[in-house]
């Protein structure tokens, strides 16, 4: 992360639900597409 990056605001929020309802699913989508996952742990994602 370089310096001239803007600050992240953080964001807290709760998933509720049965099994099977898809809640990792959803918090690892919204991860991605904000593009909070670094690199290297994608990366490591994709090996196993």
């Amino acid at each position: 992360m370089s310096a001239s990056r803007h600050p992240i605001e953080l964001l807290r929020f709760n998933t509720c639900g049965s099994v099977d309802d898809g809640k990792s699913t959803l918090i690892g989508r919204l991860l991605y597409d904000s593009k909070s996952i670094m690199e290297d742990q994608m990366e490591a994602l994709e090996r196993s």
